[in-house]
């Protein structure tokens, strides 16, 4: 019984070395790595940089530009994610880096989003309470 169970590992073992190509996996698993690293780090980078423009300038039209760097930089994210799980199953640092990195990109999109929608709806009932202040007065 023994040797049928091994006969299926080896099955399996020979066929994953023949249909991944043997030290070809090696490689391709630390290009994976290090392309999902610099994809990563630019991706925090750029979110880094708008987070940084946004609270600096605080304008709306910067903040609608921001979700819509924040979403492209979540599908980039979700995108390496996903290839690093095709191309390298047993890469868990990468996994870990990724799943780290999609966890920096939401919580900056909450951060930005949730105050700017409070603070527009805040700015557009003061504004509509100034008026309402300037036609009593006059």
């Amino acid at each position: 019984m023994s040797s049928g169970s091994n006969r299926i590992l080896s099955r399996r073992s020979s066929c994953y070395h023949r249909h991944k190509g043997g030290e070809w996996v090696v490689a391709g698993a630390a290009a994976a790595a290090a392309a999902a690293a610099v994809v990563v780090v630019v991706v925090v980078v750029v979110v880094v940089v708008v987070v940084v423009v946004v609270v600096v300038v605080k304008v709306v039209v910067v903040r609608v530009v921001v979700v819509v760097v924040l979403v492209v930089a979540v599908a980039v994210v979700v995108v390496v994610v996903l290839v690093a799980v095709v191309v390298v199953v047993e890469e868990m640092v990468v996994e870990v880096v990724v799943v780290v990195a999609v966890v920096v990109v939401v919580v900056v999109v909450v951060v930005i989003v949730v105050p700017s929608s409070s603070s527009s709806s805040s700015s557009s009932s003061s504004s509509s309470s100034r008026k309402k202040k300037n036609t009593l007065c006059a």
